[in-house]
């Protein structure tokens, strides 16, 4: 009777072990989820030379990346930007303003898991440590016709300049110019075309980064109605082009 007892005992006891293992697992895996992430790496440079630093949105959930607008903001005085490519056929201005690099650009379909923006190229000018701040100005979703925000966390790098290099220029450029309101023709047609194309997605793209000046139609520019004209804008010219909506 005794040694029935004992087995009864050791049995339950093992059973809420396992339980308890159970619970612990489960608690675990709920914790570990990942949330969308948009990174940029670190340097750590001498006088005179340059590196290289990657812009990366990292666990991105369906329906995926379908439009961003993203600057990584520096200190000018101890580095500046030299060069900036832009992946997945966006666009990158190193020069957006003095102390900004802007990278934007959209994706029909969406980008999910972990995707490579672009890659950032800088220079030290005087000894010192800037923070490359990561600014989610546009971070948006593929959802056809009205591209949701996507709710994420920017991690931001830095860059390390050892010594003082010779001075050398540093690029700048003046702030966005303002669209000129002219007569709404046809949503979407910001070039007065009359058509609603691939190449009006670009010049909003281009618009978005500083790189053209104003467009010719810029009240068809703003599809979204939420008073910008930015790379949402073109996300949804490119989703009609493609029939989605």
């Amino acid at each position: 009777m005794k040694w029935c007892r004992w087995y009864w005992a050791s049995l339950i006891g093992g059973l809420a072990v396992a339980a308890g293992l159970t619970g612990g697992l489960v608690s675990f895996s709920h914790v570990s989820a990942q949330t969308p992430t948009v990174s940029i790496g670190s340097l750590s440079l001498g006088a005179g030379q340059e590196g290289t630093v990657s812009l990366r949105a990292l666990d991105v959930g369906e329906p995926g990346l379908g439009a961003w607008t993203i600057d990584v903001v520096y200190e000018p005085k101890i580095a500046s930007a030299t060069d900036c490519q832009a992946e997945h056929g966006g666009i990158c201005n190193e020069a957006y303003r003095n102390n900004t690099v802007r990278v934007n650009g959209i994706d029909v379909y969406g980008l999910t898991g972990d995707v490579a923006l672009a890659t950032l190229d800088f220079s030290c000018k005087v000894a010192g440590e800037t923070e490359l701040s990561v600014v989610l100005t546009v971070l948006a979703d593929s959802t056809p016709g009205g591209p949701q925000p996507i709710d994420a966390v920017a991690l931001d790098g830095s860059v390390t300049c050892a010594a003082e290099p010779e001075p050398t220029a540093t690029p700048t450029a003046g702030p966005k110019p303002s669209p000129t309101p002219t007569e709404q023709k046809l949503p979407g047609d910001v070039n007065c075309d009359d058509e609603v194309g691939s190449v009006d997605a670009a010049l909003v793209l281009q618009y978005d980064a500083g790189l053209a000046g104003d467009l010719d139609c810029a009240k068809n520019g703003d599809l979204n109605d939420d008073g910008d004209i930015n790379a949402i804008d073109a996300a949804i010219i490119l989703q009609e082009v493609a029939g989605l909506l």
